[in-house]
């Protein structure tokens, strides 16, 4: 991607991170409206905003899928059909990411609970807590804006 990403006049949205209270899934919206119905249903636990994409598409941005297995588990790729689960629903498009670094991104990363099969997508390098709930990194494949 290009400088444009975080060119003056280019629309960033944030990217909310909530937490299924029964199975630990992470759900992540750019709705906020979203946010606030499953957190106040009691379902989910509020996170905060953990990175921004763009709203729009420039060049050499790629879509940011979100996609939902048939277990119910969420996760995201820039592929649809998403080459982690060829067989999980796409649910929408969050925004825009870079494939490449550019000045002002920053790497997504993505860490993997393999006995649960749970996603975990975090702009920290050491994955905040994730390691010591037993999740595993898979590295960075995509660029965002940070929160």
């Amino acid at each position: 991607m290009n400088p444009q990403f975080l060119a003056p006049g280019i629309n960033l949205i944030e990217v909310h991170r909530l937490v299924d209270c029964n199975t630990n899934d992470h759900v992540y919206t750019t709705d906020g409206n979203e946010a606030d119905v499953l957190t106040r249903q009691g379902t989910h636990q509020y996170d905060g905003p953990v990175f921004r994409v763009l709203g729009s598409q420039v060049p050499g941005s790629l879509p940011l899928y979100r996609f939902v297995s048939a277990g119910g588990r969420h996760f995201l790729d820039v592929q649809s059909p998403s080459t982690v689960d060829v067989t999980a629903r796409c649910e929408s498009i969050l925004g825009f990411v870079s494939g490449r670094l550019a000045n002002g991104l920053v790497p997504l990363y993505l860490w993997v609970h393999p006995q649960n099969l749970l996603f975990f997508y975090t702009t920290d390098p050491q994955g905040e807590s994730a390691g010591q709930l037993g999740y595993v990194p898979r590295g960075a494949g995509v660029f965002v804006a940070p929160r």
